[in-house]
């Protein structure tokens, strides 16, 4: 029996599941994850609700004495949970949304879970650290914590690694 050029290739295509690789999946569904959700994560009344919060205990905390280490202990840990649930509550309702979308796609074998999953992640965190560093920026030189840059960035990773 005698195989064809197109028979061998149709072998080879057959065994290989994606006509692309990772890293292409991944730039594709990375360029098209950031043009989607740019205007998502500046949306107006999310950065008014952060400035709004930042300015408020910014004044309720304003000048804290370093006497008084609970006002400070407190202001932190309002850092934390405001932080860890502020971004929560948005996420809740972002996989729900493109659910239908992402079956779709991956039934007809556009792209791997894991291209997807990493391009969101990645996509997604730059904009994801940008008010909660605006936040942090202003609350703590407003709250008179300890006033050296070296403190300020420890704070602003703790923030931003929570």
């Amino acid at each position: 029996m005698v195989r064809s050029q197109a028979d061998d290739a149709f072998e080879l295509k057959k065994s290989e599941p994606w006509s692309t690789t990772w890293l292409q999946q991944f730039t594709i569904l990375l360029k098209r994850g950031l043009k989607e959700r740019r205007h998502e994560s500046f949306d107006g009344l999310k950065i008014a609700q952060v400035v709004i919060i930042s300015i408020l205990c910014g004044l309720l905390w304003w000048q804290s004495d370093t006497a008084h280490l609970q006002d400070q202990s407190g202001l932190l840990f309002f850092y934390t949970g405001f932080w860890g649930f502020f971004p929560l509550f948005q996420a809740i309702f972002t996989f729900p949304q493109e659910r239908d979308m992402l079956t779709k796609e991956r039934s007809s074998g556009m792209y791997r879970l894991s291209s997807y999953f990493m391009s969101r992640t990645i996509g997604d965190l730059p904009m994801e650290l940008v008010l909660p560093t605006f936040f942090c920026i202003v609350t703590y030189w407003m709250a008179g914590l300890k006033p050296n840059l070296g403190s300020f960035l420890y704070a602003l990773c703790a923030l931003l690694v929570d």
